[in-house]
């Protein structure tokens, strides 16, 4: 059964027998609540798959935690036994944090509109339209709310010298235009506009709106 080791691992300053025993890990844990009979069943065995010696299978498992690969969680189960659960990891532990860092900017965003959408206020505001309005054959858009987005369009196009073509548009608020808006931080070049470089406007700003809302 082949066995895809993370990048990150591989150029990780670690040794072969490390990475053959991620693998051998990765084989058993992911796939099997109960891994079959033939599989290694404790240290000893896993080294001898492993053709290593008990102290070189510890030492490879040591590296192992060390770079975040595995990590040893220590669980209680209904009748009160401790038990050593390993978690193989995908990621590396900076990949994680970030990742992790992610879910809970959706959560609180998810949280946040939950909150505003139970409020008559929030209710009237989602009558109108997020928006994305390009400079036409360029990446650089603003993303915006309004009730009306062709009138939105008309407006902004008599101040604007360049041609302007609405992209995407959707139902929403204008707490989802500030989480748009908090979301594209770093791609903003002046008010709500937006410069999005080889980045797909729609796409990107589409994904954004899907982890956003509450499912």
């Amino acid at each position: 059964m082949p066995v895809l080791v993370p990048a990150w691992l591989v150029l990780a300053d670690i040794s072969a027998q490390a990475l053959r025993l991620y693998c051998l890990y990765k084989l058993q844990l992911p796939n099997f609540s109960r891994p079959p009979v033939h599989f290694p069943q404790c240290p000893a065995q896993v080294a001898a798959t492993l053709q290593l010696d008990l102290e070189q299978y510890e030492a490879a498992r040591q590296e192992l935690i060390a770079v975040g690969a595995v990590e040893e969680d220590h669980r209680v189960d209904e009748a009160g036994t401790v038990r050593t659960v390993l978690i193989v990891n995908e990621l590396s532990p900076s990949q994680k944090e970030e990742d992790d860092k992610r879910e809970r900017w959706r959560q609180e965003q998810r949280a946040k509109l939950r909150a505003e959408g139970s409020t008559g206020q929030a209710r009237a505001a989602a009558k109108g339209f997020v928006y994305v309005i390009a400079q036409a054959g360029t990446s650089r858009v603003k993303i915006g709310y309004a009730r009306d987005v062709t009138s939105r369009l008309k407006n902004l196009q008599t101040s604007n010298p360049y041609q302007l073509e609405v992209l995407w548009h959707t139902r929403g608020n204008r707490s989802l235009e500030d989480a748009l808006h908090r979301r594209f931080a770093k791609y903003r070049t002046q008010g709500e506009w937006f410069e999005f470089g080889r980045l797909n406007p729609v796409t990107t700003v589409e994904s954004a709106v899907n982890d956003i809302r509450p499912r």
